[in-house]
């Protein structure tokens, strides 16, 4: 009994989308390439900004690198609805990681008319501090979790 052409391309069909992920799953990944949760994990990109909230990390495939953003150690900007005579700062703390190895803690703080101090070179990369958010006001008490930072890398 001769089969129809169209059940033999059907058959085929089904048994490589069977076969196909099956095999993929077999090869093996760098701890880099790993889909993350998203809750923890975003995708980042050289040269382009990407935004990271406390104990969040960003991953930038093509160069094997990790960064995590893990915490504000200094908020002294001045509250957007009060008057004071500096205008602060806000510094952070980040872990930057290279082919899943710990390679650097950096500290970068944002300060109006000192734009080096949100600047660090790190392993050929330049690591940019642009934003830090929210900003502070009287009313609202920040905790750790409630910033998000924006950040640049650049590679050398």
């Amino acid at each position: 009994m001769k089969m129809p052409r169209f059940a033999i391309l059907l058959f085929l069909m089904i048994a490589l989308l069977i076969t196909v992920p099956l095999a993929c799953g077999s090869i093996s990944q760098s701890p880099l390439m790993v889909n993350h949760s998203s809750e923890y994990f975003s995708a980042a990109h050289l040269r382009y900004p990407f935004e990271l909230r406390a104990n969040q990390a960003a991953i930038i495939n093509s160069e094997q690198i990790e960064i995590r953003f893990l915490r504000v150690t200094e908020d002294s900007r001045c509250p957007s609805d009060s008057f004071c005579k500096w205008e602060g700062q806000v510094t952070i703390e980040l872990e930057i990681s290279w082919n899943n190895q710990l390679s650097d803690s950096l500290s970068l703080t944002l300060r109006q008319g000192y734009k080096e101090l949100a600047l660090r070179e790190s392993n050929g990369y330049s690591v940019e501090l642009q934003k830090v958010e929210p900003y502070p006001n009287l009313t609202q008490a920040l905790e750790n979790s409630d910033y998000v930072i924006t950040l640049v890398i650049h590679k050398l």
